[in-house]
Order: C-alpha cells, then structure tokens, then sequence
C-alpha cells in the first residue's frame, strides 16, 4: 500500500479482529548521499566515510558505492546490504581484499558500527556518524 509517498506493507490475521495481529510497518528507504566521520573508540584515529545509495521503491535490497578515508584502512568500492522491518540497516562494503560492515538504526544522522571484516585492518571497529545529502535524485555542494 503506499500513502502519500510512503510504502506500507501490512499484514495480519484473516478475522479481522484487529490487535497484535494486525501490523502495518514503512520500508525506509536510504537512496541519495550520505557522508559523514568516523572516530576509533579510544579518539585516536578518524576520518571521512562517504556513501552513495541506491535503494529502488518498496524494497530492502540497497547497493551502492562506498569510500573510507583516514587510516592505514581506505577502503573504497561497492556497497551491498539491506534495511530490515525493524528499521536497522545493515550494508557491506566491498574492494577485494578488504571489508567492512555498517550497521546503523536508520535516521538522518545515522550513528553506526563499522567493522572491518577482512583485510589488513579485520578485526577493527569505529563509530560513525553520517547524514544525508541532497535527496534521492541526487544533489551537489554548489558554491561561487
């Protein structure tokens, strides 16, 4: 069902008695720009993270393209993962050799985990925080 530019998915029992049974839940949507910072737990180390999200209408599926600055750890290639019903996104981000996982409770900022995954700099996490630019059909820093 959408409603006024928001998907909803319901679901519920066949009586029609209403209650737990019946939920209805959004399906946010992550598409457009986010940049944002990362800084390591003890604020040793930070730097830049930057993603661009592609999320098509009513679905869950997001990819992408993804660059982190900063550390012996840059990472810069292509983004897969999800937004579940509870809101929570998870994304991976992949260039080969290294990965790293976002994991994030949706918003704008979104405040997440990432963790390296694999490579050199596997085992390492950081909080990072990101905010969106522009919107879903793109945007730009104009300046003059």
């Amino acid at each position: 069902v959408v409603a006024g530019g928001v998907a909803l998915a319901a679901s519920g029992s066949s009586s029609g008695s209403g209650g737990d049974d019946d939920i209805i839940s959004e399906v946010a949507n992550v598409s457009g720009y986010w940049n944002g910072t990362w800084t390591e737990s003890g604020g040793s180390s930070s730097g830049r993270i930057s993603l661009s999200l592609n999320q098509p209408k009513d679905v869950s599926q997001v990819n992408g393209t993804a660059s982190i600055t900063g550390s012996g750890c840059d990472l810069n290639g292509t983004v897969s993962g999800s937004v579940a019903q509870d809101k929570v996104v998870t994304l991976t981000i992949d260039s080969g050799d290294t990965q790293a996982t976002f994991t994030a409770s949706f918003g704008d900022p979104m405040r997440g985990t990432l963790a390296f995954t694999a490579g050199a700099c596997r085992g390492d996490s950081t909080i990072a925080d990101i905010s969106k630019k522009g919107n879903a059909t793109g945007g730009a820093d104009v300046s003059w």
